[in-house]
C-alpha cells in the first residue's frame, strides 16, 4: 500500500492544495509541473498494524519551479504490513488566507513641573526659595491580551450522496470520480456501489489546538502513521486490495495555521484505477 501526501491549494476561503499526479492549479500563482522528480523524506516506521510502503506526494498548486513525483504502488499482502512507510514530498503548496494582526499602543506618561519662588519688597532679597517640582508617575503600558487563533469547526459524519464542497465532507464518504485530495468538490456515492476512492478519515492533528505552527516537515512526518492507523482505516477490509494507496491533505503554511486549519484528510484509492467495493472506513 502506498501513502501519498499533498499540499493544499489557493482558493478563496479554503485550504491550500496541490495535486500530486495529474494535479491542477487552483490559485493565481499556481503553475502545474510534470510529475518527474521527487525529493525523498526519511522512512517512517508505522505502528503495529499500519499499512506499509507509503509514498507521499504534495502539490495542489505548484509554485514556480515546483516538481511532482509519479505515483507509486506497492503490493499489500499479509507479509507487507510490517514494511516501513516512506514519505515523498514534491513541493510546497500555497494559498492566500486573510490574516489578522494584533498590536498594542504604548501609553506615554506625562511629567508636569512647576516652580514657586518669593521675594520680599523693600527689603534685601532673601535667598531664593527651593524650587518645588510636582511629578506624576508614567502609567505602565497595558499589554495586549493574548488571542488564540480560531479553530475551524469539525464536520461531523459522512455527507449525503451528491456534489459537495471539500470542506463539507466529514469522513467516510465514498467518491466517484476522484482525481486528487485537493479537488475543490467531490461527488459522494453509495459505498455499496463501485466507487473510485473513499475519504476514510478526516480529523485534527494531535495536540495542535494551541500549538505554534510546527512547520510542514513536522506535520508530514506524522501522516504516514495517522492515515494507516486502525482509527483511520479498516485494515481487514484494506487487505483485499494489493494496490491500495492513501493520499493525504494537511495545512502546510503559516497563514493556514493562523486561520485555524488543524485538520488532515486521508483519501484511499487503487493505483490500478480499478474500483473499490464497500467501505474501508473504520467502524464508528
Amino acid at each position: 500500500m502506498s501513502v501519498l501526501l499533498r499540499d493544499r491549494s489557493d482558493r478563496p476561503g479554503s485550504r491550500l492544495a496541490v495535486a500530486g499526479s495529474g494535479g491542477r492549479s487552483d490559485g493565481p500563482t499556481g503553475d502545474p509541473q510534470g510529475d518527474d522528480d521527487v525529493d525523498p523524506f526519511a522512512p517512517l516506521t508505522p505502528s503495529e498494524g499500519s499499512i506499509p510502503a507509503a509514498a507521499y506526494d504534495a502539490q495542489r498548486v505548484r509554485p514556480q519551479g515546483g516538481k511532482s513525483g509519479a505515483l507509486g504502488s506497492d503490493a499489500l499482502g499479509p507479509d507487507a504490513l510490517t514494511e516501513p512507510l516512506r514519505v515523498v514530498r514534491t513541493g510546497a503548496r500555497r494559498r492566500a488566507i486573510i490574516g489578522t494582526a494584533i498590536g498594542a499602543a504604548a501609553l506615554a506618561g506625562l511629567v508636569a513641573a512647576f516652580a514657586i519662588g518669593s521675594t520680599l519688597r523693600g527689603e534685601p532679597a532673601a535667598d531664593p526659595q527651593p524650587t518645588l517640582a510636582a511629578t506624576t508617575a508614567a502609567p505602565t503600558p497595558t499589554p495586549a491580551p493574548l488571542v488564540s487563533a480560531p479553530v475551524a469547526e469539525a464536520v461531523v459524519g459522512p455527507a449525503t450522496p451528491g456534489l459537495h464542497p471539500w470542506d463539507e465532507l466529514g469522513g467516510g464518504e465514498c467518491l466517484a470520480p476522484y482525481t486528487s485530495p485537493w479537488d475543490l468538490e467531490y461527488t459522494v456515492v453509495d459505498c455499496a456501489a463501485a466507487h473510485t476512492a473513499q475519504l476514510t478519515y478526516r480529523g485534527a492533528l494531535p495536540d495542535a489546538v494551541d500549538m505554534a505552527y510546527p512547520g510542514e516537515a513536522a506535520i508530514v512526518s506524522q501522516l504516514g502513521i495517522l492515515c494507516s492507523a486502525p482509527t483511520a482505516l479498516d485494515l481487514g477490509a484494506a487487505a483485499q486490495y494489493p494496490d491500495l494507496q492513501t493520499q493525504a491533505s494537511y495545512p502546510a503554511g503559516q497563514a493556514q495555521w493562523d486561520s485555524g486549519d488543524r485538520e488532515y484528510s486521508c483519501f484511499t484509492s487503487r493505483t490500478s484505477g480499478e474500483p473499490l467495493i464497500g467501505s474501508l472506513a473504520p467502524a464508528a
